[in-house]
């Protein structure tokens, strides 16, 4: 891969030859480019991953004391108020009230809602209301419990995110190589170039390395998406045309 990056950038004269070489083949450049598309995707899941551990641990020490009665209220022991609990990564409250506390509902935080009759979780712009007598028995122990366990398998979680974030960067992936192959046809036909369908396919793949690799590095500064598509788009019509006037040059 790096020799691929030394030669496009500095030697575009001999891609050709270099193309002629077995390896890199093009499904491992392709599965290489949908890992370093993930990459930004995958330090800020890590990073929220962090939070929500820590925000989770606060939580669990201050849970309040309640329970459930046996018509499957929520009601609060020993005189404990009604409980907001705001961290980073999610909000919960719990009440022996029909209503939940006043909240930021507006703030795109996961957010959970323990009311008197039902728990109610609301975020991505969903919401979803359990009865008490689906999830019953349900106290503070068995709360802080659950809390303890999904500390614990925070990684797994973890693990699985990455799995399918790699499956999903592979489709895009397939978008954007469908994107730059019409992108690199363009060129080549306005320069009167041909480019046998193996190699064709096999030659973007190496011209969009730079172009991937800039485009996760400024996904990783948080930078516009759209923004970095179309400096991708651009970077590959540059390297695109470089390489093929300089190679036209050559062979006249």
């Amino acid at each position: 891969m790096l020799n691929l990056i030394k030669v496009l950038l500095f030697e575009p004269q001999k891609l050709n030859i270099t193309l002629r070489m077995k390896e890199p083949t093009y499904r491992k450049i392709f599965f290489l480019l949908a890992f370093i598309s993930m990459l930004p995707l995958v330090f800020d899941g890590w990073l929220l991953l962090k939070q929500f551990g820590t925000d989770l641990r606060q939580l669990e020490t201050a849970v309040p004391a309640f329970e459930l009665n046996d018509d499957s209220e929520l009601t609060l022991l020993d005189g404990e108020k009604p409980f907001v609990f705001y961290s980073d990564t999610f909000v919960l409250t719990v009440t022996d009230q029909s209503k939940p506390p006043v909240t930021n509902s507006s703030s795109g935080l996961l957010t959970v809602n323990m009311t008197r009759h039902h728990m109610q979780i609301a975020g991505m712009d969903t919401t979803m209301l359990l009865d008490y007598q689906e999830i019953s028995p349900l106290n503070t122990e068995v709360l802080q419990q659950f809390i303890k366990t999904t500390v614990q398998l925070r990684y797994v979680y973890f693990f699985f995110y990455m799995a399918i974030l790699y499956l999903f960067c592979c489709l895009m992936m397939l978008v954007i190589q469908w994107f730059y192959r019409i992108l690199v046809m363009i060129v080549a036909t306005s320069m009167g170039i041909m480019i046998a369908p193996n190699a064709f396919r096999r030659l973007t793949s190496v011209l969009s390395i730079m172009p991937v690799c800039v485009m996760a590095i400024l996904e990783s500064t948080h930078f516009s998406t759209s923004s970095s598509v179309f400096i991708g788009a651009a970077l590959i019509l540059y390297l695109t045309y470089r390489t093929f006037k300089i190679t036209k040059r050559n062979v006249s």
